[in-house]
């Protein structure tokens, strides 16, 4: 029974730690949203973000993905956004150390909404927040600049054939939105 227990907690542990699988949508007007950002020049893992709601002044989490193999290329999304205006406010990372043991940091990003973009989303549908990468500059801080890559179809694209993309409602919306860049 010990045995099963501790299983059963290990099990729990590792899901949390793949992301939030994407659900079909139960609300007609919420929508996804997607974005990449490159960690690689940091010594951590992305673990999601968070977008602020400019007009209610309040926050979405973002969930990630990774791509086997590349833990330092973060997919960040949502499947439950609500209308409204959009910017990306912080990305979270995790540092693990030891068998056990971890730390998560909140990057906050400066001067929120000006390099990081104003999203408007209006309707439901799938939106794009971009490519971003973080740089450390002359002084050892690190910031996110845009980036040209991932483009928004291979964003998509890495996402549908991710694990936890299942085979709902999102997968053909956002499909559809891939066919046509």
């Amino acid at each position: 029974m010990k045995r099963l227990i501790i299983i059963m907690l290990a099990s729990a542990l590792l899901y949390g730690c793949i992301g939030n699988p994407i659900k079909d949508r139960k609300n007609s007007s919420v929508s996804f949203v997607a974005a990449h950002v490159d960690m690689s020049a940091m010594a951590v893992r992305c673990n999601g973000g968070v977008l602020l709601n400019l007009n209610k002044k309040s926050e979405k989490n973002l969930w990630y993905m990774y791509r086997a193999n590349h833990e330092n290329q973060c997919f960040i999304y949502s499947d439950t956004v609500e209308p409204g205006r959009y910017t990306l406010k912080s990305i979270d990372t995790f540092y693990m150390y030891g068998a056990s043991g971890g730390t998560v940091t909140h990057f906050r990003l400066p001067d929120m909404g000006k390099p990081y973009g104003i999203h408007n989303i209006k309707k439901q549908g799938v939106y794009y927040l971009g490519s971003f990468k973080a740089i450390k500059d002359k002084n050892g801080r690190y910031s996110l600049v845009k980036s040209k890559t991932p483009n928004e179809k291979q964003v998509l694209s890495e996402m549908l054939n991710h694990r936890l993309m299942g085979d709902g409602e999102w997968k053909t919306l956002i499909k559809e939105r891939a066919s046509k860049l």
